[in-house]
């Protein structure tokens, strides 16, 4: 006969293992945490393109619903893949030395790529209406690095 402790701790065990199953991997899957494609999708109203690496997230997931707050994410796209990204973003082009495009940003994610100063910097807004501040920096001949900060409000 199995020790009532030991049944109790394989009970604990199992239904531990089901919350991960059931709850926070599809969590991780849709977005709601990680540095996954998903999340920067759901933050930002922003579809990726295939050549998409190299995520990285920081922030509160998009809640607007809930409260005020943001989020920043930084990746790798091929330059081809460039103009699609620019094109779901309403917005201007600002200086690239003005790097939060003339909003309070403080910039928490800084990739070994954003050295220097961006190539270019975009303020406007997202296709949610959310405020946005897009940095574009060179990388080499084949890709760029994407930088992004959402505010909702």
């Amino acid at each position: 006969m199995i020790p009532f402790k030991t049944a109790m701790a394989k009970t604990f065990a199992t239904l531990l293992t089901l919350c991960m199953v059931g709850i926070v991997f599809p969590c991780y899957v849709s977005g709601y945490f990680g540095n996954t494609r998903a999340r920067v999708q759901l933050d930002h109203s922003i579809d990726l393109p295939r050549s998409t690496s190299e995520i990285q997230c920081a922030g509160p997931i998009s809640t607007t619903q809930i409260w005020d707050g943001g989020a920043e994410s930084a990746f790798k796209i091929s330059r081809a893949d460039l103009p699609g990204v620019l094109a779901q973003f309403h917005g201007y082009k600002t200086s690239p030395s003005d790097s939060a495009g003339g909003l309070n940003i403080k910039w928490n994610l800084s990739p070994a790529w954003t050295q220097g100063a961006p190539a270019a910097v975009y303020a406007g807004t997202s296709a949610q209406g959310n405020q946005t501040v897009m940095e574009v920096w060179p990388i080499d001949s084949a890709s760029v690095g994407i930088r992004i900060n959402t505010v909702w409000n």
